[in-house]
């Protein structure tokens, strides 16, 4: 850039490429092959520019998220990913640039938020890798950029205009878009396009609706009806007519036999079958035939069935995992085979596993007590993956859930994360981010 042309340098053969008539350019930043960004630290015009042809397309009028034009004195234009790019002002602080959307995010000083700009005055910008940006102003300002934001339900509406916000554990949508939670108050209905929720509470008819019981999970069967998991009031299906039909311990029915009332999770297999993991141990469920299986007498499973069972995963084999307080297990129904996944660095009993989820390469992430574990696919030897150390909210990993770009989401008992297993990218997320609850 100089002061009265822009000029394109092949640097190898050092010669003059073309020149544009863009002045004072103080930066400039590659969009792709064919157009650069361009922006001034003396002047206001900040202006795409097409490498080729010479045009330049002015994008101060942009729309912007607070409705005024896009400022310019440009110190600094950077690449942030997906068509976007930050811009650092020296008078009016931050711009985040959609190319695609035309559209701008404006960011500056609020004295009344510690969270913005420390001034908006800003020279230089600087993107790691990691993908945190950080705003050289009066001393350093730095934030996590991502362009997907968290929408915060605080609560739901019941039908006469109740609001419940109770603890909300699991979630499962239907065939109709109808989300189908579980919390501490009952089963919620959940219809999203309408804006409309009903709440199904959990009770034993003989105790009555004040002493309704926590529903801690919720799954559907092939005939796409939800059942519920409970923690002191065994196992629902919820019937038209708003009512559950109860499986509880009841001793003189085998087919209806729990191995505890305070169920933790449930899991299905590839023909829509339960596993119930419990207080008391886990069953294997068949919700068409309404029949548990119990393993207290098999010959490889009856070592751990009655131990308590926090969580379990059927892999892409339909072997089991199962996680339990005192450790991990992996049974192979073909081998008929069990095996105690081992921890040297740790006794035996002194980690406790919550959660399991499996990428579609096959490999097995567990998340304990002390962080996140992977399993490679056709192995049995786990290797930490993440832990508070590596920058998590919590060694405590209560979820696991894989979204729809294999990104893996990690819920701790303190904070939210996402983690890219390609990339190895961490990324935590909290209430500036729109996650407003920090226990999960």
């Amino acid at each position: 850039g100089f002061g009265k042309r822009l000029i394109l340098v092949d640097i190898a053969g050092q010669k003059i490429i073309k020149e544009y008539n863009y002045r004072s350019a103080w930066t400039v930043c590659r969009i792709n092959d064919s157009t650069v960004l361009a922006g001034s630290f003396g002047r206001d015009t900040v202006s795409i520019i097409h490498v080729a042809s010479g045009i330049m397309e002015p994008i101060n009028n942009w729309a912007t998220s607070d409705g005024m034009p896009i400022a310019g004195y440009t110190g600094t234009i950077a690449s942030i990913g997906n068509n976007k790019f930050a811009l650092g002002c020296r008078l009016y602080g931050v711009y985040i640039l959609d190319i695609k959307k035309k559209y701008a995010w404006h960011y500056t000083h609020d004295p009344a938020d510690p969270a913005s700009l420390k001034t908006k005055f800003c020279r230089r910008l600087f993107f790691t890798s990691g993908g945190t940006l950080f705003v050289h102003t009066r001393g350093i300002s730095y934030a996590q950029v991502d362009t997907s934001k968290i929408k915060t339900v605080k609560y739901l509406t019941g039908e006469k205009g109740e609001k419940y916000d109770a603890g909300f554990s699991d979630f499962v949508q239907d065939r109709k878009g109808i989300m189908w939670i579980s919390s501490n108050s009952g089963l919620f209905m959940w219809d999203r396009k309408a804006g409309t929720s009903k709440i199904y509470p959990y009770f034993n008819p003989v105790d009555g609706p004040q002493k309704f019981k926590t529903v801690r999970a919720v799954v559907l069967d092939k005939a796409d009806r939800p059942w519920v998991c409970t923690f002191g009031g065994g196992l629902g299906m919820l019937k038209p007519d708003g009512s559950y039909e109860q499986f509880r311990n009841y001793m003189d029915n085998p087919d209806y036999l729990i191995r505890s009332l305070e169920i933790q999770g449930i899991a299905k297999d590839n023909k829509s079958n339960f596993i119930l993991c419990t207080n008391g141990g886990f069953i294997y469920f068949d919700p068409v035939q309404k029949k548990s299986t119990t393993f207290i007498n098999h010959p490889k499973l009856k070592s751990i069935a009655n131990t308590a069972t926090l969580n379990a995963l059927v892999d892409d084999k339909n072997n089991w995992w199962i996680a339990q307080i005192d450790g991990l297990y992996y049974y192979n129904w073909l081998q008929d085979s069990l095996y105690n996944i081992n921890f040297p660095e740790y006794p035996k009993g002194s980690i406790s596993f919550y959660s399991l989820a499996q990428d579609k390469e096959g490999n097995i992430y567990a998340g304990s007590t002390r962080g996140l574990y992977q399993i490679k696919n056709g192995g049995l030897t786990p290797e930490i993956l993440l832990s508070k150390k590596d920058g998590l909210p919590s060694d405590n990993i209560m979820g696991l859930f894989f979204d729809r770009t294999e990104s893996l989401w990690i819920l701790g008992n303190r904070g939210l994360a996402r983690y890219n297993t390609k990339s190895r990218v961490l990324q935590n997320f909290d209430a500036r981010d729109g996650a407003e609850i920090n226990s999960l």
